[in-house]
């Protein structure tokens, strides 16, 4: 009975010692759930990388301080929960500083952005080329147009009177051989059936490269920037609808890297114009060399030109004529070329630079 009860007492014994031990040992669990906060069960955005070792979690990842908050072993640009609101920009040259800008409208400055400047904005640098613009009048193919028709008057004698015919050839075939086939053999001239434009009228044009300035907005970033990037780069946060640009006083060259230039100012004054343009009015000038072969083999027969209408070509016939080029030219002019003056100017001008 004595052996028993000593039996008993160690049994249990050993059964209150194992309780207390297993009830030291803290518990441990594991997440994969992306929301589960900093310092909960995972330890750090969900628990996929670990806590790092002597590192003390104070909260969310803050993306712009340069600071592993979470101790996940990423700062933040590294850190997945910065990619939706932050992004890796370039530091600005030595002389230059960071903003966004709007070119073409005015939003409101994104979130973490501020000193909104209103400006008027011209993209490139102002510069424009002119061109003289002749525009024809009178006569009904004032410009000599290529798609027009010549009639040529053939005869059976060297007055092209006599027998008198007429055949129809294109106005310019851009000296490509035709194949058309005249049976009758004749004197000829050729009679344009139009003379060309009875005036010309000259215009300015600057051909649309004269960019327009137009309303845009800067805002500035925030002046830290967080970590995580390449180089010199810094964490900022994301500003959908601007782009990323430096900013100098002044009109000036943008820096390697930076391909798109922006002129701005808070008030814009356009004197650019465009003058001087003159035309010259011409006649019509045509020709059309005849063969006797197909395919425009061996010499032409004839050659015909507006320049003697009026006159048979009595030295030269059209001798069953099979093939053909034709040519046209004439019509409107330069005279004197437009000429650009004049320029833009800012108030208070600065130079924004985008990639």
């Amino acid at each position: 009975m004595r052996s028993r009860g000593v039996f008993g007492f160690a049994l249990t014994s050993a059964i209150l010692l194992l309780s207390f031990a297993c009830s030291s040992v803290p518990e441990v669990t594991y997440s994969d759930d992306p929301t589960n906060p900093p310092g909960g069960e995972g330890g750090v955005d969900g628990g996929n990388d670990g806590p790092v070792p002597g590192c003390t979690p104070t909260g969310q990842e803050v993306c712009d301080d340069g600071i592993d908050n979470d101790c996940n072993g990423k700062a933040d640009c590294e850190d997945p929960f910065c990619t939706a609101g932050f992004a890796c920009v370039d530091a600005p040259p030595a002389g230059w500083t960071a903003v966004i800008l709007a070119p073409a409208s005015r939003p409101p400055c994104p979130a973490g952005y501020t000193s909104p400047t209103e400006l008027r904005v011209v993209t490139g640098n102002g510069n424009f080329t002119c061109q003289c613009q002749c525009t024809p009048s009178g006569g009904t193919n004032p410009t000599c147009a290529a798609s027009g028709m010549w009639t040529i008057k053939t005869g059976t004698d060297n007055t092209c009177d006599a027998g008198a015919d007429t055949q129809q050839f294109p106005a310019s075939t851009n000296n490509q051989c035709q194949n058309k086939m005249y049976d009758s053999q004749a004197f000829a001239e050729m009679m344009p059936n139009d003379q060309g434009p009875a005036a010309c009228a000259g215009g300015d044009n600057d051909n649309g490269s004269r960019i327009q300035p137009k309303d845009g907005v800067k805002c500035v970033p925030p002046a830290a920037g967080g970590k995580g990037c390449s180089g010199a780069q810094l964490c900022k946060p994301k500003a959908t609808g601007f782009l990323q640009c430096i900013a100098k006083l002044g009109n000036e060259a943008c820096p390697s890297g930076y391909t798109k230039q922006h002129r701005t100012g808070t008030t814009v004054n356009d004197q650019r114009t465009c003058s001087g343009c003159t035309c010259n009015t011409q006649p019509c000038l045509g020709e059309v060399e005849i063969w006797a072969q197909p395919n425009c083999m061996g010499n032409s027969t004839a050659k015909i030109t507006t320049a003697t209408h009026g006159t048979c070509a009595a030295a030269t016939p059209v001798a069953n004529a099979k093939s053909f080029k034709s040519t046209i030219g004439g019509g409107c002019s330069v005279a004197t070329q437009s000429t650009a003056s004049g320029a833009l100017s800012f108030g208070n001008e600065e130079t924004i630079c985008c990639k």
